[in-house]
């Protein structure tokens, strides 16, 4: 989640610092997280949490200068007193605590707010480097506070010479494990001769001009790379045998594939339920998400069955296939479809 930067280090991406900032916010003021990434009337606030007496708190956070944040906060403001959303945990009646953390405050930031109605407190981080290792340490623009958090750090694997500079800019923010993960599929799908990868305007493709393997995209609004796999699906209602179709990929909180659904193209509209509830209910398509496995499903499948699957296919003709893990099980299904 840090890249050096110079003699020092920073955070390799807002979903970083906001990964870090989420984890600590607790005990860094008290507050108590409701939603990231909340989605309100075209805006969306990058920390919504409660402080006391389940006052509302809406926290935008900057992993650079930006001049332009007081009137992003502002359309936060507007969006989250009209929608009023999660009205059991927040109390809107009470004025809602506003907090700006970047590790640099523009000049015209300080004009901006005090022109605005609105009591927005400033905050700057810094990532510094002690004798016992890595911490962050936040500060209030105006004195009197300051907070100190020691930061678990590995250093970054060394990504392949030869990848483009895409896949390791969108890399950079993953956990170790699923970068490595990522890293290892490559080159299983590269080792073959009639792959290659090909840079193109929605991302990476691994295939040829005939068919593809595997593509990775970076989705903007989460500021993380997305796989989609070629393999089969075992969840068709009018076929028999399985046919090879295009699959996004989840990736659990274990770092290995979690969900997968059925998108013929794009990034289609699957969420996963954590997904969902981070959206107001009264924006859903229907009263309940459709599960089905196909592409017109609202949320994925877990990939349990597909694996589940697949092992009873190979079985018979090696044994230790049922011994590898997930990512594992993937490669050889994409390269089995193939």
């Amino acid at each position: 989640m840090l890249v050096p930067d110079g003699q020092r280090y920073r955070f390799a991406s807002e979903t970083a610092l906001e990964i870090f900032i989420t984890r600590h916010l607790n005990l860094l003021w008290g507050f108590d997280l409701i939603t990231r990434q909340f989605q309100v009337d075209g805006e969306i606030c990058d920390i919504l949490a409660v402080g006391v007496s389940r006052r509302p708190v809406i926290i935008e956070l900057k992993n650079a200068e930006d001049r332009y944040v007081v009137q992003q906060v502002t359309r936060y403001f507007h969006a989250l007193t009209a929608a009023k959303p999660f009205p059991d945990r927040i109390d809107w009646s009470l004025s809602p605590e506003l907090v700006v953390l970047s590790p640099v405050i523009h000049p015209h930031n300080l004009i901006d707010r005090q022109y605005c109605t609105l009591p927005i407190e400033f905050k700057t981080f810094e990532v510094l480097q002690t004798w016992e290792g890595l911490e962050v340490s936040i500060s209030t623009l105006d004195g009197g506070q300051n907070w100190r958090h020691p930061i678990p750090y590995q250093p970054f694997v060394i990504v392949p010479a030869d990848a483009p500079k895409q896949l390791r800019d969108w890399l950079g923010p993953l956990p170790i494990p699923v970068r490595n993960s990522i890293l290892e599929l490559r080159e299983k799908l590269l080792k073959k001769p009639d792959i290659t990868e090909t840079i193109e305007k929605t991302g990476l493709v691994y295939g040829n001009k005939k068919r593809s393997a595997m593509e990775i995209r970076f989705h903007r609004l989460s500021k993380q790379p997305v796989l989609f796999c070629w393999i089969p699906t075992y969840y068709s209602i009018s076929r028999v045998a399985p046919v090879v179709v295009r699959h996004r990929l989840w990736i659990g909180t274990n770092h290995q594939p979690e969900f997968l659904g059925h998108v013929p193209e794009g990034w289609g509209h699957m969420k996963t339920k954590e997904e969902w509830e981070r959206i107001p209910r009264e924006k859903w398509p229907v009263k309940t998400l459709r599960n089905s496995g196909l592409h017109t499903s609202h949320t994925p499948v877990d990939f349990g069955p597909f694996r589940r699957n697949f092992v009873e296919k190979l079985q018979d003709r090696d044994p230790s296939v049922s011994e590898l893990d997930r990512w594992s099980i993937l490669a050889l299904m994409i390269l089995e479809s193939w």
